[in-house]
């Protein structure tokens, strides 16, 4: 037999006290050869500094005053005749031995001292609840150990100790010791359990404490570190720390769409499981076997599971020392304990031998330098709303309070559930002869119960792999079970449902226009048209384009303003067979070039005011004339096209990764689906008017045009410039009886926001609310409840071009508290929220959502690279050759099927309900001369105001100019694409693989200075109040009257604000087309007293604004009582 063998032999056979003995002693020897290190009592009068690790606690009690997450409480059963007496003089013995438990703190030119007591009575209360049923005796003995614990101390009065005793009946107590952390830690309690129960049983006997003096007390431990400490100990070891925890990430998401700031104490729950005796021993194999501790196994199980959870792969857990290498302290109550962190880097999918192996090496490294005080380590960067470097900790305690008899009186350890906790989650574990009982206390306010049961059952999973599979990598190890994993695929897919899938779009509407010949299919201002006229123009146009060549799979542009042209030649591309590719005419050239070149466009349609553009494009191009049904001839039938419901129906370009903007295609079949599920669900009828809001170039026009024409209902065109208030907004709905609004979330968030500062009723003929196309702020979402409450209905929809417009819906209820989900698929459209390796993840874990069924697309044109790597095997559906759409965005599922957006995987955000690929505008700046590199980012500094951000590192001496760079984007990328601000770089930050790290570049400033644009301030009293009104609507400080809105960072939604807050304020209505000629305060001011009979009214009323603003309530209240009386002035 080796040596190593007869080792473990041994050791295997000794008791968990035995092997903790055995390791104080190795600690005693291994010591002995590093530099001697000895604590001798302070001198007489010196003071008594605070230890470091107290410093750290005082500061976050004066942060949060009467705080109980730095408690520690402990419970005990005892049975039989307990002498109260005996235990308030055993507990008075205690507290005499220990300088600690008679020590309060007082602050001194802001720092903590402690002030130690000669002595301090620590009397026991005690309690009764006496003839209790078994069921009532336990939920009174949870509640006063909560109580107990609950209770605050007062750091500067004491004590900072507390027990109390419950009688529940002559023979049963239990009693409940509260200690502040800042006086002890959990090596301290077993201290206390232990001299508690020797005290008891010798005083009983009448015979004196057998427990000898201490050499030394807490205060001469904190003086020591403060003042005699030598540095050049623990030199090494800060280089050591420093090292580890270079670019650690400042903080990271433990699950979805949770923050990662999170308090320092908040509400705790805990949940309680035990490792039985047959894991244990399997796992104490493994532990031989690899040469590792059951805290190192722990830890990199532990890694494991984070790392499948969050997602993330640099990690950092806490972990608590008992930082008792100084002999003269093992004894001693105190807050000695020392925090170590562990950082593992998992990237490289290393196999579990080999993570057990580095686990091992990490925390010996880590023990060796234990000793350093981790505040004066690395202190790190204060931030009150979070715990600094790690919100998750696991602690392994080898000694525990146990069970102990003294004559017929037996004292055993409670549970104690914990009502707060100080980080995400903490994992603690004890060692004991047959289990390990363990316990996770976490933030109840963040995670649920089924959540953190769950987690510890993958914890589990992860742990048996390390038994059975030490040498699959670690991203082999399968957290769900096929059971698990198909009870995932029904809660969030429902059974498929007909649909007339053989049908094509351009069919059912000339089906619809049979049943209802008359009803009004469009209504384009004061002009209306009946399904029947709608239906045999379209057919007419069909004959010309099937003339020019037009048949299935033919790509037809649609350069069109809205209009009523545009919706007849889009059903007429269709009924030739064609596929309609809308082309925004308000593009820049050179992307409406590429657009018509790289779909190979032989022919566009186009209105008078596009059809100049189009003229040197190189494509033939059809201008249509205004639609006149009193001059209507020729066929009236539908041409045979021989186009079926897989040929495509249009094709939409979104934003590329590439630099460039990539075509989709979609097939009848795909919108035939999602049509008839959305009439369906949302009931639209003949009774509704639906608003078509959105350019035909996003594909939430679809939504509103076919569901509406399936069902007889009637499209109501919105006007080119919309309303520039809100007040008027509602106006124009009421005029037009719209029941039906699709919006882009963005437009929704502005319109809410406004509702919020002038709550009223919205139109009474609106009933339906749809939006989509980014997140929904949780904000919006409650103030739309509180002020629009049941009356109009609100779904929040989620969906892909790739996937055909809705992929997934939720229809908001009053229940919701948290962010609005994104919700389930729609009808026949299936949803799986999967891994890096396209695995299911855990219910409450985030992954990147699939899309598969009826609406996955026929993929990218002219891209079949591009379409392979994002068009993939759908594994989960029995149909032969079905695709799953990776969509690129991180949701995850809750427990009753509803899915979550978090974000995004890649680098493709939503803006303003734009989709944009940050790759694109990043190439594009590369592109410009004198950038060396670029970064774009979508940031929210400010909450409620995303924008683009651009980080920018010159090319060597070179000195850029941001808003030439500006202009020149704007040549080739659309305004929503440009970033609101620039930040240069001298070097971006990397990561510890070598990459730029995102996270790590720096917030915009708010109130850049604008050397280009010299800083002019307000001249007149209504530059004054502009400049007021900008400040709210941008919030930014520094804004002169020559800058210009939109480089403030300023865009199309912010500008519908901003206009109606000036309306509101001068009662003058400026359009958005004069606001964008003139994007100045300058400009907004000489607009609004370009107006000689208005003039006046609007000086006078920029005078009375800036006059009331300098006046007190009362003084106000007076004012407006004289305006109203003399009528001088409408305000």
């Amino acid at each position: 037999m080796s040596l190593h063998q007869e080792v473990t032999r041994r050791r295997a056979a000794l008791t968990p006290e035995q092997q903790e003995l055995l390791r104080m002693r190795l600690r005693r020897e291994v010591a002995s050869t590093q530099p001697i290190l000895t604590i001798q009592p302070r001198p007489e009068k010196a003071s008594a500094p605070v230890a470091l690790t107290q410093q750290r606690v005082w500061f976050l009690e004066q942060l949060e005053p009467g705080s109980t997450a730095y408690h520690i409480p402990m419970a005990l059963r005892v049975r039989g005749a307990i002498n109260l007496a005996l235990l308030q003089r055993s507990l008075d013995e205690i507290v005499r031995r220990h300088e600690a438990l008679r020590t309060t703190f007082e602050s001194r030119d802001g720092q903590p001292i402690q002030c130690i007591a000669e002595q301090i009575p620590v009397p026991i209360t005690l309690a009764e609840a006496l003839d209790l049923s078994p069921k009532e005796k336990t939920q009174r003995v949870a509640h006063f150990i909560q109580q107990e614990a609950q209770t605050p101390f007062d750091l500067v009065t004491g004590p900072l100790l507390r027990v109390s005793v419950l009688r529940l009946a002559p023979q049963e107590h239990i009693i409940v010791i509260v200690l502040h952390h800042i006086i002890a830690d959990f090596w301290s309690v077993s201290l206390f359990f232990e001299e508690l129960i020797t005290l008891y049983k010798t005083y009983g006997m009448g015979q004196p404490s057998p427990l000898p003096e201490l050499p030394v007390q807490y205060a001469d431990y904190a003086y020591w570190q403060r003042t005699l400490l030598p540095d050049d100990v623990l030199e090494q070891s800060f280089d050591y720390w420093r090292e580890q925890l270079a670019g650690a990430p400042s903080a990271v998401s433990l699950l979805p769409d949770l923050p990662v700031q999170m308090p320092p104490g908040y509400r705790g729950a805990t949940h309680f499981f035990t490792i039985a005796f047959e894991m244990k021993e399997r796992l104490r194999m493994v532990s031989q076997r690899e040469g590792v501790t059951s805290f190192m196994m722990l830890l990199a199980a532990l890694q494991v599971t984070l790392a499948r959870y969050s997602g993330e792969q640099d990690l950092i857990i806490g972990s608590s020392s008992a930082n008792r290498v100084v002999p003269e302290v093992e004894k001693l109550i105190g807050f000695f304990a020392n925090t170590l962190v562990f950082r593992a880097d998992l990237t490289d999918n290393p196999t579990i031998h080999e993570l057990l192996q580095r686990t091992r090496k990490m925390t010996l490294d880590g023990q060796k330098h234990q000793n350093v005080p981790f505040e004066r380590a690395l202190p790190p960067e204060r931030d009150l709303n979070r715990n600094p470097l790690f919100q998750v900790m696991l602690v392994m305690q080898n000694s525990a309070m146990t069970t102990a008899s003294v004559s017929d009186v037996t004292f055993e350890g409670v549970e104690v559930e914990r009502d707060d906790a100080k980080f995400g989650l903490l994992l603690n574990a004890q060692e004991l002869a047959q289990e390990f009982a363990c316990y996770i206390e976490y933030n109840a306010d963040l995670f649920s119960a089924r959540l953190v049961a769950q987690f510890q059952e993958h914890l589990f999973r992860v742990l048996n792999a390390f038994c059975t599979q030490p040498e699959a990598h670690i991203q082999e190890i399968a957290l769900l079970t096929p059971k698990e994993e198909k009870a995932l695929i029904n809660l969030g897919n429902a059974p498929r449902q007909d649909f007339p899938h053989t049908f094509c779009l351009h069919e059912l509407v000339m089906q619809q226009a049979r049943r209802t010949p008359t009803a009004i299919a469009i209504q384009d201002g004061e002009r209306t048209f009946t399904y029947q006229e709608f239906d045999r123009q379209a057919n007419r146009l069909a004959h010309q384009l099937r003339e020019r060549g037009v048949g299935p799979d033919v790509l037809v542009g649609l350069c069109m303003e809205r209009s009523a042209e545009q919706m007849l030649g889009l059903l007429a591309i269709l009924k030739a067979g064609g596929a309609y590719v809308p082309l925004d005419p308000n593009l820049p050239a050179e992307r409406l070039h590429y657009q018509i070149e790289d779909a190979t466009l032989a022919l566009v349609l186009t209105d008078a005011t596009s059809d100049e553009r189009i003229e040197n494009m190189g494509c033939a191009h059809l201008c249509l004339p205004r639609w006149d049904v009193q001059s209507e001839a020729g066929e009236t039938e539908g041409p045979e096209s021989g186009v079926r419901s897989e040929h495509l129906a249009y094709v939409i370009y979104t934003s590329g990764s590439t630099g460039k903007p990539k075509g989709v295609l979609v097939n009848h079949r795909n919108v035939v689906n999602h049509c008839s599920a959305i009439s369906k669900h949302y009931q639209i009828s003949s009774e509704d008017r639906t608003l078509h809001f959105s350019s035909l170039s996003f594909d939430t026009a679809v939504e509103e045009l076919f569901p509406t024409w399936i069902s007889g209902a009637r499209l109501v065109l919105r006007p080119i410039v919309l309303p520039s208030s809100f007040d008027q907004f509602h106006a124009w709905i009421e005029q037009y009886q719209i029941s039906v609004l699709d919006l882009p979330t963005a437009y929704w968030h502005v319109w809410v926001q406004e509702l919020a500062r002038h709550p009223q009723p919205l139109p009474a003929t609106l009933r339906l609310v749809i939006i989509g196309g980014e997140k929904a702020e949780e904000v919006r979402w409650h103030q739309w409840h509180e002020i629009v409450g049941e009356q109009v209905h609100l779904s929040n929809t989620y969906g892909p071009t790739e996937t055909t417009v809705t992929a997934t819906f939720y229809d908001a209820c009053a229940e919701e508290s948290g962010a609005l989900p994104i919700g389930r698929p729609l009808s026949n459209v299936r949803s799986y929220v999967l891994d890096d390796r396209q695995r299911l993840v855990p219910l409450g874990v985030s992954g990147e959502l699939y899309i598969g069924g009826e609406g996955v697309a026929r993929g990218y044109l002219g891209r079949a690279e591009l379409t392979a790597a994002r068009f993939v095997s759908d594994p989960w559906n029995a149909e032969v050759d079905r695709k799953m759409y990776r969509t690129g965005d991180r949701v995850y599922q809750r427990a009753d099927g509803a899915l979550v957006y978090v974000g995004r995987v890649d680098e493709q955000v939503k803006i303003r309900g734009f989709r944009v690929e940050l790759g694109e505008i990043e190439q594009a700046l590369r592109n410009q001369p004198g950038i060396q590199e670029a970064v774009v980012l979508l940031r929210e500094d400010l909450p409620g105001f995303p924008q683009l951000v651009a980080y920018i590192q010159p090319e060597v001496d070179m000195q850029l100019d941001i808003l030439s760079i500006r202009q020149n984007l704007s040549t080739f990328l659309p305004d929503y694409m440009l970033p609101s601000a620039c930040v240069t770089m001298e070097a971006f930050p990397l990561t510890i693989s070598n990459k730029i790290d995102r996270k790590a570049l720096p917030a915009v400033d708010p109130n850049p200075d604008m050397d280009a644009e010299t800083f002019v301030a307000p001249e007149s009293e209504v530059e004054e109040v502009l400049v007021d009104i900008w400040h709210g609507v941008l919030q930014k400080e520094r804004i002169g009257t020559q800058h210009n809105f939109f480089h403030l960072g300023g865009h199309s939604l912010l500008a519908t604000q901003l206009l109606a807050r000036v309306y509101e304020a001068f009662e003058i209505e400026l359009s958005l087309r004069q606001f964008f000629d003139q994007p100045t305060i300058a400009g907004m001011a000489e607009l609004l007293l370009q107006d000689s009979e208005t003039r006046e009214q609007v000086e006078t009323t920029a005078h009375l604004l800036l006059s009331i603003a300098n006046l007190s309530e009362d003084e106000v209240e007076a004012l407006l009582a004289e305006e109203e009386a003399s009528d001088d002035y409408h305000l």
